[in-house]
């Protein structure tokens, strides 16, 4: 079983305080320098009763999913994972901003 969660696909993710990874949202944040932000859907993070998320990745993983690329070289945003800094609500969703910066 741990063979076929090794191989799948990391897309971007947030990790809650009871350790679960849910699917999140990349957005670039116009901003000088530009930020990247993650959202997640409140649903996934109200039902697990997690609290805010500890920490966040992008294509982190064996199939890494790479969705975001730098306008001037075409090259792909490279994967992370990192702990989280900041947290907020926007909407009904909730915030997610880490140390990255989008090139």
């Amino acid at each position: 079983m741990a063979v076929l969660t090794s191989l799948r696909c990391a897309w971007a993710e947030l990790q809650l305080a009871d350790g679960k990874w849910v699917n999140a949202t990349i957005a670039i944040i116009a901003s000088s320098p530009a930020a990247l932000t993650l959202t997640a859907a409140a649903a996934p993070l109200a039902g697990a009763g997690a609290g805010p998320p500890l920490a966040s990745r992008y294509g982190w993983g064996a199939v890494p999913m790479l969705s975001v690329y730098d306008k001037g070289t075409g090259l792909p945003l490279l994967p992370w994972s990192e702990k989280v800094v900041a947290t907020g609500l926007v909407g009904s969703q909730s915030l997610v901003e880490d140390v990255k910066e989008a090139a």
